[in-house]
C-alpha cells in the first residue's frame, strides 16, 4: 500500500511543480508584454507631442507670413512716400527710383516667403517622419506581442496518466517486493 501512496504522491507534487513553473513563467511574460505596450504608448506620447509641435510651427510660420506681407506694403509706402518726399521733381528718373526702390522691398519679400516654404516643407518631412516612426513602432510591438505566447502547465489528463503510472510503478514494486 505504502508504494502505492508514495508514487501518487510523488505524481501530484510533480504536477503541481509544474503548473507552479507555467505559471511562473506565464507571470514573466506578462510582464514582458506590459513592458512591451508601455513602450509603445511612451513612443505615442512623444509622437502626439511632436505633432503639436509641428502645428504650432506650422501657425507661427502662417502667422509669420501674414506679418511679412503687411510689412512689404508697409514698406512699399515708405518707399515711395521718402521718394516724393524728397523733393526730386517728377519724372522718369523718379519713376525709376520708385521701381527700384519697390523692387528691393519686393525682392527682401520674396527671400521671406521662399524660407517660410522652406520651413512648411521641413514641417511637412518631420510629420512623414513622425507617421514612419509609430507605424513602425506599432509593427514592432506587434511582433515582440506575437513573438511571446503563454505556456500550459500540464492537464487533468496528466495528472491521471502520472497516477497511473504511479500506480503501475507500486504494482511493480509490490510484486517484486513479493
Amino acid at each position: 500500500m505504502w508504494p502505492y501512496v508514495i508514487m501518487g504522491a510523488k505524481a501530484l507534487t510533480d504536477h503541481d511543480a509544474a503548473n507552479k513553473a507555467a505559471a511562473s513563467q506565464n507571470s514573466q511574460i506578462y510582464r514582458q508584454k506590459l513592458g512591451i505596450k508601455r513602450q509603445l504608448q511612451i513612443k505615442q506620447g512623444n509622437a502626439r507631442q511632436a505633432i503639436v509641435d509641428g502645428d504650432r510651427s506650422r501657425q507661427d510660420v502662417r502667422d509669420a507670413k501674414a506679418e511679412g506681407s503687411i510689412k512689404t506694403a508697409l514698406d512699399s509706402l515708405v518707399a515711395e512716400a521718402s521718394i516724393k518726399a524728397s523733393g526730386i521733381a517728377s519724372g522718369q528718373s523718379t519713376d525709376g527710383l520708385l521701381a527700384q526702390a519697390k523692387n528691393t522691398v519686393l525682392k527682401g519679400e520674396a527671400k521671406f516667403l521662399k524660407d517660410m516654404d522652406n520651413k512648411m516643407t521641413q514641417l511637412r518631412f518631420r510629420d512623414r517622419e513622425i507617421q514612419q516612426n509609430m507605424e513602425m513602432a506599432w509593427l514592432e510591438a506587434d511582433a515582440r506581442l506575437k513573438g511571446t505566447s503563454y505556456v500550459s502547465g500540464p492537464s487533468s489528463a496528466d495528472l491521471a496518466l502520472g497516477l497511473a503510472g504511479a500506480g503501475m510503478q507500486g504494482y511493480t514494486f509490490t510484486q517484486n517486493m513479493s
